[in-house]
């Protein structure tokens, strides 16, 4: 099971032990048979199940039907669906509340709730492990959803575990190649290339033999990702044009999208950038149809404000960059990157933390008891003798990591510098310094965040060490006046016009505006600087009020490239 592999991988062997012995009490009492769901589901059955089991199937069942007529996430739905979780709980219905559940959590999903709908996975992946197919309404596709769900936020071996377990069960009626597509994704993102190509070709076979043609361009669009990966943009835009097409012809707007954004990815590889703006636009167009589409629509205009930036289409490029921040802030709560990596923690947490609502359930069997508190003492004496052994080797593996990353992060700064002095401070130079830069911080501020989550025994000695070395990473008023007389150099007129035109900006104006028309976006200019990005918003919401109509002009009044 997938679920306990993690956690005997990652916790003590007390912990494997109460386990094991909680679960051993536990006894499953839903004896109703689940063929009589299935049958009051599909209505070709009215009778043989009582008032709760049939109120929790009319609750799903309603607010599917209004989620489906407003296409988005609704208060009805998510109070209907709420219910019948409750319901099915209360009434100990263990296989209605993982149809509950499911329902539940694909609704969610759908509409790009993730936020919402993990705690809802996470409780069901918990009823899962717990049941056996027989007990559970279409176990294939329960399976088979929860694998698709735990691929998106980034658990790839978990999802390979729940697909294949989905063709296991499956039936005639199931979609075997959408499972071994999706297996090979998974695989895909492992780095496991002739695992991917094998579930691909598979998938592949099996839509060409039931003339599935949807399915078949899906399968050409993720063979493309493996020549993209390989930098092979031609075969990569030839399957991409094959998925696009089959897509079309099936009106399946969404993987129609999906195609349009990656095929755009290649031609700005492959440098055809007329044909990146012209596919990148028909995506977008698709992408504001429908709000769920919105992390899409996202990804689409990151893309274009790079076509922009390489037309020197200063105005759009400023226009989009302004809509990628609105996109941000919506998206932030929703299934943005953030929201995704969130995600991404939490579940790996649930893997571990199973719920030990079992362990409050009373013991009856006292010879069980006795075997539990010798099995504890056992291990507990067992635990004693490897942490002796193990903590001074631990310690010396920690102290030996942690100079080598204090080391490898001052070469890289000292390095960035020697370039920067060696290209005699050119703007060229300057930027990739400043782009080294953000790396580095970005690096070193990462492994900051995991330290502070770590049990480390010099995690304070540590912390002090990173702080220290990201300091001097930043951009000192040394560094900011060789970089501005730099600027000043190259572009005195445009110096010269916001001289004689802003005599109201301060110096920090002045390396925020020098910055963003640098091409440095508002993402790495507070690792540059050392401060939030909400002191950036902010600094650029009060330079917008305090400039008026005259601000866009700070960034459409001559070219200025990195170049």
């Amino acid at each position: 099971m997938i679920i306990n592999k993690y956690f005997f991988q990652k916790t003590s062997f007390l912990g494997q032990i109460l386990l094991i012995a909680i679960v051993m009490l536990s006894c499953d009492n839903d004896k109703n048979n689940v063929s009589n769901y299935e049958n009051y589901i599909n209505k070709k059955e009215i009778g043989r199940l009582n008032s709760s089991e049939k109120k929790c199937i009319e609750l799903v069942l309603s607010a599917q039907s209004e989620a489906k007529k407003h296409e988005k996430e609704n208060t009805f739905s998510s109070s209907k669906f709420e219910e019948a979780v409750q319901l099915s709980k209360a009434n100990q219905l263990n296989t209605l509340e993982i149809w509950s559940k499911l329902n539940y959590c694909k609704y969610l999903y759908q509409y790009r709730d993730m936020p919402k709908s993990l705690p809802v996975m996470i409780s069901l992946i918990h009823l899962l492990e717990k049941k056996s197919p027989s007990e559970i309404i279409n176990p294939s596709n329960t399976y088979q959803f929860v694998g698709y769900y735990l691929e998106t936020i980034g658990q790839h071996q978990q999802s390979i575990y729940f697909l294949k377990k989905a063709i296991a069960t499956g039936n005639k009626s199931t979609d075997i190649a959408a499972i071994n597509d999706n297996i090979g994704i998974a695989y895909t993102k492992l780095n496991k290339i002739d695992s991917a190509k094998y579930f691909f070709n598979k998938s592949l076979v099996l839509a060409k033999k039931n003339k599935n043609t949807l399915r078949e361009g899906k399968v050409y669009g993720n063979l493309a990702q493996l020549h993209i990966d390989k930098n092979e943009y031609e075969n990569a835009i030839s399957l991409l044009e094959k998925d696009i097409m089959l897509s079309k012809e099936n009106k399946a707007d969404q993987n129609t999208m999906f195609a349009m954004i990656l095929l755009g990815k290649s031609y700005l590889k492959n440098n055809s950038i007329i044909e990146a703006k012209k596919t990148l636009e028909n995506a977008l167009e698709i992408a504001k149809t429908k709000d769920y589409f919105q992390s899409s629509e996202l990804e689409i205009l990151k893309q274009l404000k790079i076509v922009y930036r390489l037309e020197n289409n200063e105005s759009l490029e400023v226009s989009t960059d302004r809509k990628i921040d609105d996109l941000e802030n919506v998206l932030e709560i929703t299934d943005g990157p953030k929201t995704i990596a969130d995600s991404q923690y939490k579940i790996e947490i649930a893997n571990i933390n199973l719920e030990y609502e079992k362990e409050k359930l009373k013991l009856s069997d006292t010879r069980l008891k006795n075997r539990l508190l010798i099995a504890t003492l056992v291990v507990f004496a067992i635990i004693t003798i490897l942490v002796q052994r193990n903590i001074s080797k631990k310690l010396k593996n920690e102290k030996a990591e942690h100079q080598n990353l204090l080391l490898k992060a001052e070469l890289e700064r000292v390095n960035s510098e020697m370039k920067l002095n060696d290209a005699h401070h050119s703007l060229s130079s300057y930027y990739r310094y400043l782009s080294e830069k953000n790396t580095q911080i970005e690096r070193l501020n990462n492994k900051i965040k995991s330290l502070e989550k770590s049990n480390s025994v010099q995690k304070t000695q540590n912390l002090e060490d990173l702080h220290t070395l990201l300091e001097s990473h930043l951009m000192t008023d040394e560094n900011w006046f060789r970089f501005k007389k730099t600027f000043i150099l190259h572009y005195p007129e445009y110096y010269d016009f916001l001289v004689k035109n802003y005599d109201e900006l301060t110096e920090s104006n002045l390396r925020l505006i020098m910055l963003l028309k640098f091409g440095i976006n508002s993402k790495e200019i507070p690792n540059i600087l050392g401060i939030s990005s909400e002191a950036i918003k902010k600094a650029k919401q009060r330079l917008r009020k305090k400039l008026g109509e005259r601000y866009d002009l700070l960034f459409l009044q001559y070219s200025v490239t990195s170049n």
